[in-house]
């Protein structure tokens, strides 16, 4: 690891912050994005390719307060979420649906970074004025878990049932779900909204969708 210090790097902050501090709050520790608005938040979930980082920039374009991208942890007892926010990784291909603007300059600009399986990404640093990030834990109102799958921009939400919404967060959150502090999680998870998000032609009737229901409920 010490030819990569990049990747060594990575390594001890995950286990500073994705291990020891989750564990000694008891925080449930997600692979998750996490996006909101007005203090309102929702889980971004999905497997690989599903778009999740792709809709995730696009929020954070237009106005959402931006929370993670990646790495989410939410205290079970009160379904309040925190996560951290420095930086977003963006691969080359997410960058079509964006127009020529300020912010496609800045994250071409950014430097480039290859993941452990060989992907690069930009790096784009948030701590930037133009970028609206959460100012404090967002209340997670919602879970929305996209899909590969087409839909029309009227159909792009199919309501999911507790049990089908509990196995499938089960499913794609292995770490999380051995951890003591699951269930209590699991209850609370259990009472509020889950959506399929099928995909658009493009990624902002995603984001017009999720924003509908974190402001009207999916309505």
């Amino acid at each position: 690891m010490l030819a990569f210090p990049y990747h060594t790097r990575y390594e001890l902050l995950e286990f500073a912050v994705f291990t020891l501090a989750a564990r000694a709050q008891h925080l449930v520790p997600l692979h998750a994005a996490c996006v909101g608005i007005d203090g309102r938040g929702i889980l971004l979930m999905g497997a690989s390719g599903s778009g999740k980082t792709t809709v995730a920039l696009n929020c954070l374009l237009n106005g959402f307060d931006f929370l993670s991208e990646d790495s989410v942890f939410v205290v079970p007892a009160t379904m309040r979420a925190t996560g951290t926010s420095n930086f977003l990784h963006v691969r080359a291909d997410s960058l079509r649906w964006l127009e020529k603007s300020r912010n496609r300059i800045l994250i071409e600009k950014s430097p480039v970074i290859r993941r452990r399986s060989g992907v690069t990404k930009f790096e784009v640093d948030l701590r930037r004025k133009q970028f609206r990030l959460a100012p404090a834990p967002l209340k997670i109102e919602a879970v929305a878990f996209l899909t590969a799958t087409s839909g029309r921009p009227e159909s792009l939400l199919r309501s999911m049932s507790k049990s089908e919404m509990l196995g499938k967060i089960a499913a794609l959150q292995g770490y999380g779900a051995r951890l003591p502090q699951w269930q209590t999680f699991r209850r609370k998870l259990g009472k509020i909204k889950a959506f399929e998000v099928r995909r658009g032609k493009h990624p902002m009737e995603a984001v017009q969708a999720l924003r509908s229901l974190l402001i009207h409920g999916g309505g």
